[in-house]
């Protein structure tokens, strides 16, 4: 004997429940990975330098400028293999995006749609790496599929060619990733 829809032991309430609950580990399975704490602190790092810019919403400079400014981990490393220098690097973003007009509080700063991208971007590289976590090594892999225009002059002052520099840093990555799923305990040469 079946209850009457609405009623909590329904046939149909259970198949909703069942539909609700796939439909949610779906998406947890295709959205599934986590930020690690660098990427956290990257991210909520482009916040302030939007905001001490006074731009309205995070760019994917700010992103540079952030991972630059953690000052370890592979990005960082990465970056000041560039050349990066984080007082340079602020005059140089004031140039590419201007002073904005806009004083807000960091938090309530949006990230822009190619930002997001880059997240978005980051995350799948992580997938793709069997990784169920995203941090900054990501980012900065994001980041140099479509560089902005910071990371070109910084690409351009070291005199190198992007394809050239990514396959490097990739092949950098994968050895480094390799390490550290052979040696967990191990520390690797370049962090992740």
């Amino acid at each position: 004997m079946t209850s009457p829809p609405g009623s909590p032991n329904s046939t149909f309430d259970r198949f909703r429940l069942a539909a609700i609950k796939t439909a949610w580990l779906g998406r947890r399975l295709a959205f599934g990975c986590k930020w690690t704490p660098r990427g956290v602190q990257a991210a909520a790092l482009a916040r302030k330098e939007a905001a001490a810019l006074k731009h309205s919403c995070v760019q994917e400079t700010h992103i540079t400028i952030a991972l630059g400014h953690l000052g370890d981990g592979f990005a960082a490393e990465r970056l000041k293999f560039l050349g990066f220098q984080y007082e340079r690097s602020l005059a140089q973003a004031r140039e590419i995006l201007g002073t904005g007009s806009v004083a807000m509080e960091s938090i309530a700063i949006p990230y822009s749609d190619r930002a997001k991208r880059v997240f978005s971007l980051a995350r799948r590289l992580s997938l793709r790496d069997g990784l169920h976590y995203f941090g900054t090594d990501h980012l900065f892999l994001a980041l140099l599929q479509t560089p902005e225009e910071l990371l070109k002059q910084l690409l351009e002052q070291k005199g190198l060619a992007l394809t050239e520099f990514r396959t490097e840093t990739e092949a950098s990555y994968r050895e480094a990733l390799n390490h550290s799923l052979l040696h967990p305990g191990s520390k690797p040469s370049a962090q992740l």
